[in-house]
C-alpha cells in the first residue's frame, strides 16, 4: 500500500504479502513493504491494523509528521523501517513483535552525506511493547561520515516502551542478521528461526533518550540512560511526564 496523499488514514486492515513460500521468496515483485510513503506526505494515520508477513510493515523515507498508533505488528522481516529525515512522528501503544530482524530500523540513506538530513526530531516512540524481535528491539544506524556525533543534535525520545524486560541489553555493536534471501522461516519453508542472545537496543545508542527508574532503599529516581556498550537498563520504565508505563498487550 503506498501512500501518495496528505492526511490518509489507514485503519482496520489486515495487509500482508503473496510470495511467503520458498519458490517466490525473491520475486522482486512481491517483497515490498506493507505499508510505505516518502517525500512531501504528511499527516498519515496508520491506526487499528495487523501488519503480519511482510517483508517490512511500513516504511517510512524522507517524510514527516505521520502518526502509528495501536496497530500489531508481527512476524514481519521488519517491523518498522525510517530512513532520511522523518521528523514530528508519533508512534505509540503498538505491538512490534517477533519480526525476523528488528522492531524498529534507523537507516542511513545519505551514504554518509547527511544529505538529505538523517533525523527523527521532535518524535515521540513511545508505550509500545517492542519484544521478541529477533535481532533487535531498536537498532539506529544513522552514524558516521558527515552525520552528526552521536548523543548531540540526532535524538530520539523511546521514553516509555517496553522492552520484554525491565534490563534491556544496549549495545554499540550493528545487529548481525543474515541477508534477506538466506533468511526463510521455518513458517513458510525456510529453516529461520530466532537465534536468541541478541542485545535489545543497538547502534548509535548515544541518540536514544531512555527513562528508567532504580530502586534505592524505599525511594524511586528517574535518570536518563544514553548507553555504553551492553549496559543493562534496570528499573521500570516511564512515560514521558515521569509516570511508570503500563506494559502494552
Amino acid at each position: 500500500m503506498r501512500v501518495a496523499a496528505n492526511n490518509a488514514t489507514i485503519a482496520g486492515f489486515t495487509i500482508t504479502r503473496s510470495g511467503n513460500n520458498t519458490v517466490d521468496w525473491n520475486n522482486s515483485g512481491l517483497k515490498s513493504a506493507g505499508i510505505a510513503t516518502q517525500g512531501a506526505v504528511t499527516g498519515m494515520t496508520v491506526r487499528d491494523n495487523i501488519l503480519t508477513g511482510n517483508r517490512t510493515a511500513i516504511d517510512i523515507n524522507n517524510s514527516s509528521g505521520h502518526t502509528i498508533r495501536n496497530n500489531d505488528i508481527t512476524f514481519n522481516r521488519t517491523g518498522l523501517l525510517f530512513r532520511n529525515q522523518t521528523d514530528n512522528l508519533t508512534v505509540v501503544e503498538n505491538k512490534i513483535t517477533n519480526n525476523w530482524t528488528m522492531g524498529i530500523l534507523f537507516l542511513d540513506a545519505s551514504g554518509g552525506t547527511n544529505s538529505p538530513v538523517q533525523t527523527a526530531l521532535n518524535s515521540v516512540f513511545s508505550n509500545n511493547n517492542l519484544s521478541g524481535n529477533w535481532y533487535g528491539q531498536i537498532v539506529d544506524r544513522q552514524s558516521g561520515g558527515s552525520l552528526p556525533t552521536p548523543g548531540t543534535t540526532n535524538l530520539k525520545n523511546f521514553s516509555g516502551n517496553w522492552y520484554g524486560s525491565t534490563a534491556p541489553v544496549v549495545s554499540i555493536a550493528n545487529s548481525a542478521e543474515p541477508g534477506y534471501a538466506a533468511q526463510i522461516p521455518v513458517a513458510y519453508g525456510g529453516s529461520a528461526t530466532p537465534p536468541g542472545g541478541q542485545p535489545d537496543i543497538l547502534g548509535r545508542v548515544g541518540q536514544f533518550r531512555l527513562h528508567t527508574v532504580s530502586q534505592r532503599r524505599d525511594r524511586h529516581r528517574c535518570r536518563d540512560n544514553y548507553g555504553s556498550r551492553n549496559q543493562r537498563l534496570p528499573g521500570r520504565l516511564l512515560d514521558p511526564v515521569g509516570h511508570a508505563a503500563r506494559r502494552p498487550e
